[in-house]
């Protein structure tokens, strides 16, 4: 029987708007945030449901915020920059309300979740976000938990920049963002740690600590983090995707200063150790005279991203953030062939080849490191930049297929405009 979770409405400001994530009840700058849209949620008769619902959603440690009337809860869509919502909406309000709110950028993908299937399936067809309509709890939290987890495992944003803007009175807003991350990484590369106390880790966990209140998974992690933790093991800390990899990735997504500042002993640690990695690849390589390396990663791609992609042939691309790629194609394959019923969003393997002894990209080979050595990953530095060499439709595979490559180009376009 469909639902929606409430929160008590007197405890909330006009509207019943509040979260429910375990972590905390402030807003806490997800990737990601779930919404709920249902005008039924503080009704009496629903309330078995209710705290069904809620204790599942509980499970999944979700930032959740519920409305129950609709201008409190576009207000709030629209005032959304960065995260990525995941709106559950009721039938009836999906028909009254979906038309004005379906193109907002911000909004990732649509849950219907009513009493009749057969009522509002029609929808599906005339929406493209729309994943599905539900009608009980188990699938629509199956749903919802798989699509948020194909976007946090291919949340690498990027920024292009055109290579033939040649002045910043010309920058275009993708442009500006490309150039604005190249920098932050040179000033976070710059940083010098003199932490004989440990203080910069001790700084993090706290900010982590109070993050995660109230969640015992998380916590129990920051707790055998703070036992066991040194410089040698950021990698494999990195690779856990727990709390100081969604933390750190999400901090560089959105460009939160001041947490990145709470980061930056782990970061500094981060990027010696996979340039230390680097190191030993090269030596490797020169003894066995193999300079190329070639690497793959599976994302999906909404139709106007790929169109940019397309028409940026030429350009560079930087990835936001540190970038997780495997040797092993299949590895990319399978997730970008992973299910969607997102209508506009298709499957595309980067192809990245790289000159191991070339200067103008670090990345190590973490495969040795990793929780996860199956997954042959090679974990490329903050803010490595490429060029975009090539971008066709894999007819074989069904997907699309984008061909990287290294660019020294790069470094000189962020140092003219650096000190232009």
């Amino acid at each position: 029987m469909a639902s929606c979770v409430s929160t008590n409405a007197n405890e909330s400001k006009k509207n019943s708007t509040k979260t429910t994530n375990s972590s905390s009840s402030e807003n806490t700058n997800e990737d990601f945030t779930v919404v709920w849209f249902d005008q039924y949620m503080d009704e009496i008769e629903n309330q078995e449901d209710v705290e069904l619902t809620k204790g599942l959603l509980r499970q999944l440690n979700y930032y959740v915020l519920f409305f129950t009337k609709p201008q409190a809860c576009i207000d709030y869509l629209k005032s959304v920059s960065k995260e990525k919502i995941f709106l559950i909406i009721s039938g009836s309000y999906a028909v009254e309300h979906l038309d004005k709110i379906h193109s907002f950028k911000q909004i990732d993908s649509i849950f219907i979740f009513c009493f009749c299937e057969e009522k509002y399936i029609y929808l599906q067809k005339k929406y493209s976000k729309i994943v599905g309509v539900f009608v009980e709890q188990t699938s629509l939290i199956d749903s919802l938990t798989n699509n948020v987890d194909l976007v946090t495992k291919q949340a690498a944003t990027y920024a292009l920049l055109d290579g033939k803007q040649s002045s910043t009175r010309y920058l275009t807003r993708e442009s500006a963002a490309f150039l604005w991350f190249q920098v932050l990484a040179d000033v976070l590369k710059n940083i010098i740690i003199t932490d004989k106390n440990n203080m910069g880790i001790q700084e993090m966990l706290a900010h982590c600590q109070a993050y995660y209140r109230g969640n015992p998974v998380e916590l129990k992690y920051i707790a055998e983090f703070r036992r066991n933790y040194k410089p040698e093991d950021a990698i494999f800390w990195y690779s856990k995707h727990s709390f100081v990899y969604r933390l750190v990735n999400q901090a560089l997504r959105t460009d939160d200063i001041e947490v990145l500042y709470i980061f930056r002993t782990y970061i500094t640690h981060l990027r010696d150790q996979i340039a230390c990695e680097h190191r030993k690849l090269r030596e490797t390589c020169n003894t066995e005279k193999r300079t190329i390396i070639r690497v793959y990663r599976g994302i999906k791609m909404t139709n106007n991203e790929l169109f940019q992609m397309r028409n940026n042939v030429g350009g560079l691309i930087s990835m936001n953030g540190f970038f997780s790629t495997s040797r092993d194609i299949e590895q990319a394959v399978q997730f970008a062939t992973k299910e969607s019923k997102r209508q506009e969003v298709g499957g595309v393997v980067l192809e990245i080849t790289g000159n191991v002894r070339g200067d103008n990209m670090i990345f190590a080979d973490i495969a040795e490191l990793s929780e996860f050595p199956e997954e042959q990953e090679v974990l490329f530095d903050l803010a490595t930049v490429f060029k975009i060499v090539h971008v066709e439709f894999d007819q074989g595979r069904k997907l699309w297929s984008v061909q990287l490559s290294g660019s020294i180009i790069s470094r000189f376009i962020f140092f003219t405009f650096k000190f232009h």
